[in-house]
């Protein structure tokens, strides 16, 4: 089974500045090679190959033909992992009836050279580096710059591929980590088989993501690690689909979302852990989030600008401000993070988290209490947390609306998280009201900020129009404001029955 993990270069850099780099320099291994690689891959008119997960290649490499045929396999957080057979053959027509270890139905096997068509060509200069580590693990770093050309297209190819032959996966996703930071690197779901073919206008199949199915009688120290593993490869994803050309309003509310997500499993989870370690990620997390918060504040007050009932003013002054303002904080937030950074940030804890987890399994202590007591105890404790402040109700008071925000979504991520080992039938419902109770007190908090947001905007040169258009969002915000707090209280009362009804059910 091939393991690697493929990301792509945001920027590119000159080859002997990628080996310079002082990681690499750092590790033993053999020279660096460059070897030119032309491949043509291979299928029937109706994409028979593809349609049975295969995808076949012939390719010259140095004097030699290799064809090639490989499985679709798994993907997570850059991530492949797949089946591959090699063969050696004396010329460039393309054979099927070699893979003899494949074990390839009758069907395929008699396609050989006969109905298979090319369908695209890939050129790639690659440079090979075979890497040791510090664990004596064997990696083969593989720099490609290329070009697929198919029906008169044509992609460029600028991607780092780190292939493990032989050793631990952790180190390699360790590596995989600092490189990512260094050269700017997000995760590459796209094979250049898969790539091919969407230039050339076929379909292609999705790689089935690796995720494992958790037992509810799993030991929970396992199970909750094994989760925070899947949280973190999740917003790996969601690096892996942004950019900043388009970094919208969805996509980087998606990414704020599986943040939060991710950092209130690690809190849950942070008894099984080392606790020092737990407490450095969170503030890497952290310090993460709040870089996104300035540029999801333009997002609000351009929300808040278009709901207004006069038209004019989300399109007037105020609003060119707002988006002048947002793309000098994405040029800001692109400058001081990138998604390199993030990319190398998440890559760390899965590197991290790998190493947490085979701890555990080595371990022969490992608890008796199962996944789904253990989700249960601990999120009965949050809902009991939550239950608390019935007492305290009081929607005109801004710092206890924010306490219960916080605490709310608190509950909500992590309910969203363990839910699968929740036998709790209340935890649906709950989850409705919850998001529910959470949007309206967002609304109330960010109508309470907008005021200090909106003044980072002006100045004593602003346009006299911008203040007309400032006070009128004010106004409107001042009015929403006294109408959130009654749908809020209201709310909050449904998610008391509810909060109510889980306790009963697992109290008693």
């Amino acid at each position: 089974m091939e393991q690697e993990i493929k990301l792509r270069m945001l920027d590119k850099i000159e080859i002997k500045k990628l080996l310079e780099t002082d990681i690499l320099v750092d590790l033993k291994g053999k020279a660096a090679k460059n070897v030119l690689l032309s491949a043509t891959y291979y299928d029937t008119a109706d994409q028979l190959l593809a349609k049975n997960q295969l995808a076949y290649r012939v390719r010259k490499e140095g004097r030699k033909w290799i064809g090639t045929l490989k499985g679709y396999g798994s993907y997570q957080g850059g991530m492949h992992a797949r089946k591959e057979w090699n063969m050696e053959q004396k010329d460039d027509q393309p054979r099927l009836s070699v893979f003899t270890e494949a074990r390839l139905s009758s069907e395929l096997l008699a396609l050989d050279g006969k109905e298979l068509q090319p369908l695209f060509s890939v050129e790639t200069k690659r440079t090979i580096k075979e890497l040791i580590l510090s664990d004596g693990s064997k990696v083969e770093l593989a720099l490609d710059f290329g070009i697929i050309r198919g029906r008169g297209k044509e992609e460029r190819i600028q991607e780092v591929e780190i292939e493990l032959i032989e050793g631990s996966i952790i180190k390699l996703v360790g590596l995989a980590s600092s490189l990512a930071e260094k050269w700017n690197l997000v995760p590459e779901k796209r094979s250049k088989f898969s790539r091919g073919l969407d230039l050339v206008g076929l379909k292609s199949s999705e790689l089935e993501p690796a995720v494992e199915k958790l037992d509810d009688e799993m030991p929970a120290s396992l199970g909750a690690t094994k989760m925070l593993v899947s949280q973190t490869n999740q917003l790996l994803k969601c690096v892996e689909e942004g950019s900043w050309s388009d970094c919208n309003e969805e996509w980087l509310h998606r990414f704020r979302v599986r943040l939060r997500q991710l950092r209130t499993l690690l809190i849950l989870g942070q008894e099984f852990l080392d606790k020092d370690e737990v407490a450095s990620w969170q503030e890497k997390l952290q310090e993460c989030f709040k870089a996104t918060g300035p540029v999801r504040e333009m997002d609000v007050l351009e929300s808040f600008l278009l709901d207004l009932p006069d038209d004019g003013v989300g399109s007037g002054r105020l609003a060119a401000r707002i988006q002048e303002r947002r793309t000098e904080l994405i040029q800001s937030l692109q400058k001081e993070w990138g998604f390199g950074r993030w990319t190398a940030l998440l890559l760390g804890l899965w590197s991290w988290l790998l190493g947490e987890e085979k701890k555990i399994q080595e371990a022969n202590a490992i608890e008796k209490q199962s996944l789904e007591k253990w989700a249960v105890e601990v999120m009965n404790g949050n809902v009991r947390e939550l239950w608390k402040q019935r007492k305290e109700s009081d929607f005109s008071d801004f710092k206890w609306c924010h306490d219960l925000r916080i605490s709310a979504k608190k509950l909500r991520y992590g309910l969203e998280c363990l839910e699968e080992f929740l036998p709790i039938r209340e935890t649906k419902q709950l989850l409705v009201h919850l998001e529910l109770l959470q949007e309206d007190l967002g609304r109330i908090q960010d109508g309470y900020c907008s005021k200090a947001w909106l003044t980072q905007l002006l100045d004593a040169k602003s346009h006299k129009d911008m203040y007309r258009e400032a006070g009128l969002l004010t106004g409107w915000l001042l009015r929403d404001a006294l109408r959130e707090n009654q749908d809020a209280s209201e709310e909050w009362e449904r998610v008391l029955k509810r909060l109510k009804k889980w306790l009963k059910y697992v109290e008693g």
